[in-house]
């Protein structure tokens, strides 16, 4: 089973992982624990339409999410944990680019 964040990549790598961290925390507030382990994928999106079209995309499949709205700043939707996902479900998300802290952090 994997657990997916998306974070818009425009924050800081401290900015990141608190939000990834507040969408699953959130997210697992309100999802059913799995009876197995998963896996925590961090998946990116450049902005925050693109975060709500690939949560979107991804409902359509039958893939709840939770999606974390920052109140700080007016920072608005900025990422995205859905519940945990087995079998063919994951391939919703084979075309989103892996997080890399190099390549997705502001300076």
């Amino acid at each position: 089973m994997r657990l997916r964040p998306s974070c818009p990549h425009r924050y800081s790598l401290a900015d990141q992982i608190v939000q990834v961290g507040h969408a699953c925390l959130e997210a697992g507030k309100v999802s059913e624990l799995p009876d197995s382990p998963c896996h925590l994928v961090v998946v990116t999106v450049a902005n925050e339409i693109q975060l709500l079209t690939a949560v979107e995309n991804a409902e359509r499949y039958g893939i709840c999410f939770y999606v974390f709205n920052e109140p700080d700043g007016d920072m608005g939707n900025i990422a995205a944990c859905s519940q945990p996902v087995i079998g063919q479900q994951r391939r919703v998300f084979r075309r989103f680019p892996l997080w890399d802290h190099k390549k997705n952090c502001s300076p």
